[in-house]
């Protein structure tokens, strides 16, 4: 991928999905068989507890430095990691749509 790709690949996620995507290429990716187990009925430990509203005000500083970390990495490395592997980032973090346009490329 070129560095104008890169940009506009890190343009079109949120701050949340920038912070999750620079942790999953960050780190090995996990087992499926792991995460299958992990994903069961017997260890689902998902709470049904309500959700608090976080203060966003200092939001937009935070996304513009994840996306300056990540365009880094992905500048650093991204040369290293296989398009597959971007792929299923893409996929864990939600965009499959920014996924299938990677694979296009």
């Amino acid at each position: 991928m070129t560095a104008h790709q890169l940009e506009l690949l890190v343009e079109m996620l949120t701050y949340k999905e920038c912070e999750d995507l620079l942790m999953a290429l960050s780190y090995p990716e996990d087992s499926i068989l792991k995460n299958l187990e992990r994903l069961s009925s017997e260890n689902n430990q998902l709470s049904t507890k309500t959700r608090t509203k976080r203060d966003g005000s200092s939001a937009v500083d935070w996304a513009a430095q994840c996306r300056t970390a990540l365009t880094d990495w992905l500048l650093k490395y991204g040369e290293q990691i296989y398009y597959d592997r971007l792929f299923r980032a893409l996929q864990h973090i939600g965009r499959t749509d920014i996924a299938i346009g990677v694979k296009q490329i």
